[in-house]
């Protein structure tokens, strides 16, 4: 772009502009870097998905057929780029490793749905071991093979509203923890859905609750209840009928013993009709003193010293071409163990990050100093790494 010239002292003519060349550079990725990171993505997904490679099909099958039908937009390229991205952090307390990644947030996800486990999970556990009596029941609806998946759920959350706003319920709960199962009866070839309760309170006579349940269902009264904490520090059942509570939600999106077809044009599709359900329905609901659970833990001083310290692309690859540090860090990784790296690979940066994957971790006082040289490759970290 040129320069444009300006008039001469004294009012005289204008002098011709000096056109100065300007070089506009474009950092750009080459085709080699694109096709290491496309390699070091696709890694990281599997790695993610590691175990859970059927399952993940499945679903992937299933939101295949919903875009194609025009249920969603665009789930398919948002599902495709969970677990692409995957970080080291390190906690500088303890000394401990792990690896943090991206996520789509589509229930049925199984990374995804892992994690909402275990912060349902940890969340109803801080809770309920404060009250003194936790309880749990079952509630089920009578359905036909006729019966959608959708209306349902819709069904039974009404009916058991009108079963809180009962006199006896209002006086024997103090609050509640609704968890609404759906699964697939191959046998019947039908829809199961029923609900699990977890609730603080008094005792409620099973009776009475099977005769209340039939009297707003109209067909169902198959009820069941059995007492989680009472009174005492023993949280062994308390643990365990959380865990069974919490997995009916988390793990609904498992297409894997559900009817299916690749052909998109086969409308009855039960995964796909599972699937729709569990995008709308609400399969967890808070209620009375429950409200007070928090879902995600608040930030200690334990959870501030975890930081980012670099790609597992990054690691993965030195400890490969046997980079002792990198190997000790991938070790610690499986293992669950600590380990403290040299001084000279800390990041000096709370907030570096390590968007190139190269080194960048020389601490101030050893700035100059190199990182060492990559030792011989033993044959166990040619079997994991590669």
């Amino acid at each position: 772009m040129p320069i444009c010239g300006c008039l001469a002292a004294g009012g005289g003519a204008a002098r011709p502009s000096l056109v100065l060349p300007i070089q506009i550079i474009v950092h750009g990725e080459s085709e080699a870097e694109a096709e290491a990171k496309a390699k070091a993505e696709t890694e990281n997904r599997r790695e993610c998905f590691e175990g859970d490679a059927e399952a993940e099909r499945a679903l992937l099958r299933v939101i295949r057929r919903s875009d194609y039908e025009g249920y969603s937009v665009g789930l398919e390229r948002r599902h495709l780029k969970c677990g692409t991205k995957c970080w080291v952090v390190h906690n500088d307390l303890t000394d401990e490793w792990c690896k943090r990644s991206n996520s789509c947030g589509i229930r049925g996800c199984p990374p995804d749905d892992r994690k909402r486990t275990s912060l349902l999970y940890h969340g109803l556990l801080q809770f309920f071991e404060k009250q003194p009596e936790v309880r749990k029941f079952e509630l089920t609806l009578r359905s036909t093979s006729n019966d959608r998946e959708e209306a349902l759920i819709a069904r039974i959350n009404q009916c058991f509203h009108k079963l809180c706003r009962d006199r006896f319920w209002k006086r024997s709960v103090t609050g509640s923890c609704l968890f609404v199962q759906s699964k697939w009866e191959a046998d019947t070839r039908r829809w199961h859905v029923h609900l699990h309760i977890v609730y603080c309170g008094s005792y409620m006579p099973v009776k009475w609750l099977s005769k209340k349940w039939l009297e707003i269902t109209g067909d169902s009264f198959v009820v069941w209840i059995r007492p989680l904490k009472l009174k005492s520090n023993d949280v062994k059942e308390l643990r365990s009928g959380l865990s069974d509570a919490v997995r009916y939600v988390t793990n609904a999106g498992n297409f894997l013993g559900i009817p299916g077809s690749d052909d998109l044009d086969i409308s009855d599709d039960k995964q796909l009709e599972h699937f729709h359900s569990l995008q709308k329905a609400r399969l967890f609901r808070k209620s009375g003193i429950c409200r007070r659970i928090k879902l995600r833990p608040d930030p200690s001083e334990f959870d501030s010293h975890w930081h980012r310290w670099g790609e597992w692309a990054y690691v993965r690859k030195m400890a490969g071409q046997g980079d002792k540090v990198c190997q000790q860090i991938a070790l610690a990784i499986q293992n669950h163990t600590s380990y403290k790296p040299p001084a000279w690979y800390e990041v000096a940066d709370e907030a570096l990050e390590f968007p190139d994957g190269r080194f960048t971790g020389l601490s101030p006082v050893e700035k100059n100093r190199a990182p060492p040289p990559a030792s011989r490759l033993s044959s166990f970290f040619i079997n994991y790494f590669n």
